[in-house]
């Protein structure tokens, strides 16, 4: 898709010879990161090759299934389905997988225990139940949990700023960077989750009602892994989000970036703000004056300001659209509706996927025309032949009761 000889956005920059900006979507580079982070870091690889078995064993397995969610509903929590992490969705879709193993901990022990004392079950499933039992009750395991949430909560809220409509690249490098930051203070300091686990278990040595077991070095070693893991985390993103020309030239245009010396702010952002203007097809001239009017005084942004910020704003910062787009038509052209013409479904797309929320339209106005045109609404009599009257034959009375 990128490549620099026969990538796709290579290709079409050459054959249509305009100012074409080839930018890579933000989502898919903020996973690609998380991606390259879990091969890379050995202990999150390990955590993320049990969460696969633990799927495996539920996901494939009815019966599994329907135990543990009768023991949910005993213990009063609410089942959440047993995900994969780090997979080819999105960095919510981990996020999710995380917080249902948070959420479903005591009741996976509890049903894991009870495979153990099966005896209608194998002697090597239960060997396997009672692997996971002892994998998921030390104290390494339920902390790299709580490390995972922490930072798969930052990285998910940043993939769900890139999918939204509003998400633009002038405000795009902030969220970035607040990321990036909140990462290297938890590399250090413990986030929400791990705090909530480490006092919890300073109390009873528990988590959740589970007995958990440590090890002499489990500590030290898991402070080692924390440490790791976050600096891998802002290393790649750095690496994924490098601040190329376009996403530099728009950070210009954030007033909390301008710097409080009025000589330096006068100067400041003159040359990317035109190669933006430039970009939109504003005119430079026009747009500096404007700009430098702006920095100097900081009031009410001129229409020619306005103009360049609307149209950056329409610029895509990721396919999240696209993608929209896809999951909308495989609900449309299903394996039991797959005879839709080209027209038709291209029609109900367009409503889905542009379409407001059905609790905000008024169907009136449609309807009115669609009754002028000629159709007939669901009230009308019916038209046409009427039905013929049934004649009962003579030879039906040999049928009739005394």
């Amino acid at each position: 898709m990128l490549g620099s000889v026969k990538g796709v956005a290579t290709l079409i920059k050459a054959n249509i010879k305009s100012n074409i900006q080839i930018f890579h979507c933000m989502a898919h580079r903020l996973e690609l990161s998380v991606h390259n982070v879990a091969d890379t870091v050995n202990a999150v690889s390990h955590f993320k090759i049990f969460l696969d078995s633990l799927y495996s064993f539920y996901n494939r397995s009815p019966k599994n299934q329907s135990q543990i969610k009768s023991i949910s509903c005993e213990l009063g929590d609410v089942f959440i389905s047993v995900g994969r992490i780090f997979d080819v969705r999105w960095c919510f879709s981990s996020f999710r997988a995380i917080r249902a193993l948070w959420v479903n901990f005591p009741s996976l022990v509890k049903h894991l225990e009870s495979c153990v004392l099966d005896s209608s079950r194998n002697s090597k499933e239960r060997s396997k139940c009672s692997g996971l039992i002892k994998k998921m009750s030390s104290w390494c395991f339920v902390a790299q949990m709580a490390m995972l949430k922490d930072c798969l909560r930052v990285v998910k809220d940043l993939s769900l700023y890139f999918q939204r409509d509003s998400a633009n690249i002038v405000d795009s490098s902030n969220k970035i960077e607040l990321a990036v930051k909140l990462m290297r203070a938890m590399k250090d300091k413990n986030g929400k989750s791990l705090s909530a686990f480490v006092s919890e278990y300073r109390d009873n040595n528990t988590f959740k009602g589970i007995f958990l077991n440590e090890g002499l070095n489990d500590q030290a070693n898991f402070l080692c892994t924390k440490k790791q893991f976050f600096q891998a985390m802002v290393d790649s993103i750095n690496s994924r989000f490098p601040e190329d020309v376009l996403l530099s030239s728009a950070k210009v245009l954030n007033v909390h970036l301008w710097p409080e010396d009025e000589g330096e702010r006068l100067l400041f952002g003159d040359k990317e703000v035109a190669f933006l203007a430039k970009l939109t097809g504003l005119n430079t001239v026009d747009v500096l004056i404007d700009f430098r009017d702006y920095k100097l005084t900081k009031r009410n942004i001129s229409p020619l300001i306005k103009s360049l910020l609307c149209r950056l704003s329409v610029i895509p910062i990721s396919s999240a659209a696209c993608e929209r787009g896809f999951s909308a038509m495989n609900a449309q052209q299903s394996a039991t509706r797959n005879r839709l013409l080209m027209k038709n479904l291209d029609g109900i797309l367009f409503v889905s996927v542009n379409g407001m929320p059905l609790n905000c339209w008024d169907p009136k106005p449609y309807v009115m025309t669609w009754l002028k045109s000629g159709r007939h609404s669901a009230a009308d009599k019916p038209v046409g032949k009427g039905k013929k009257k049934t004649v009962v034959k003579h030879s039906s009375l040999l049928f009739k009761s005394t």
